[in-house]
């Protein structure tokens, strides 16, 4: 939506970041989702092992917002390059860790 900001981070094993992204205009859902902004910027040889960090806040009041991966898109571009766990935030500001 474009009413919600949505940052995404790629980091290696180390907590070190190596790619982000966010949301870009698709009101309608069909924009470009911030992991696969980060995705495509990343460089391909540190994607396997690493985690994909995401967070969104709303543009009108700046509160959070349950910013997991897709499973449409996002999650199936995280398998297909071997991320080992994603983490994000709930509506609560709570933050999540699955692993992959």
């Amino acid at each position: 939506s474009c009413n919600v900001q949505v940052a995404a981070v790629l980091s290696d094993y180390r907590g070190v970041i190596f790619s982000w992204g966010w949301n870009h205009a698709g009101c309608d859902g069909n924009g470009a989702h911030a992991e696969e902004v980060a995705f495509n910027r990343a460089n391909r040889k540190r994607l396997k092992g690493s985690i994909l960090t995401v967070i969104g806040k709303r543009r009108r009041n700046n509160r959070w917002v349950h910013a997991r991966p897709c499973e449409a898109r996002c999650l199936l571009l995280a398998r297909k390059h071997g991320v080992k766990a994603i983490q994000y935030i709930t509506k609560s500001g709570e933050w999540i860790v699955e692993p992959l």
